[in-house]
């Protein structure tokens, strides 16, 4: 698996993670809001199970199921770019703005744009081309090394 693969497969995950979040969030909001009483047959309240929060809780597992396979699999991209000791890898190899630059789109799941708001200043012409090479540059430098090795540097 080449590092371009990697990270695309870490930033599928993380954007889904993103959605999974959204939706657990949407059903907590629309669970508070307030509901009109149901009326069953007496003219009582009625006794059934509530759906929503069914599909609230089962949304929620699926959230903590799903991140407890995002994580690690983050920490170990973070170890490539910034190795164990936070000062190797691929910042240490390339330079901080190229691990950043990975870090940014592909382990926070940020658009290019946002990742040169966050790199670049706000006057550079094309600062999302520029965290693109940058990226680019280190996902090769990543295969020429290997990742496992950038990791324990």
């Amino acid at each position: 698996m080449t590092a371009r693969e990697y990270f695309d497969w870490i930033r599928a995950d993380v954007l889904e993670l993103a959605k999974m979040e959204d939706r657990v969030a949407a059903l907590n909001e629309s669970s508070r809001a307030p509901k009109a009483q149901g009326q069953g047959p007496s003219g009582c309240g009625s006794n059934r199970a509530e759906p929503m929060a069914d599909r609230t809780i089962d949304a929620e597992l699926e959230l903590a199921r799903m991140r407890a396979q995002v994580v690690p699999e983050l920490d170990r991209a973070c170890h490539v770019l910034y190795g164990r000791s936070g000062r190797g890898g691929v910042a240490k190899a390339c330079g901080f703005a190229e691990a950043d630059a990975v870090c940014g789109y592909y382990l926070y799941g940020m658009s290019w744009p946002e990742v040169a708001d966050e790199l670049v200043s706000p006057v550079s012409k094309d600062g999302a081309h520029w965290c693109r090479n940058r990226a680019n540059a280190a996902l090769r430098h990543m295969d020429r090394v290997g990742m496992a090795r950038l990791a324990d540097s």
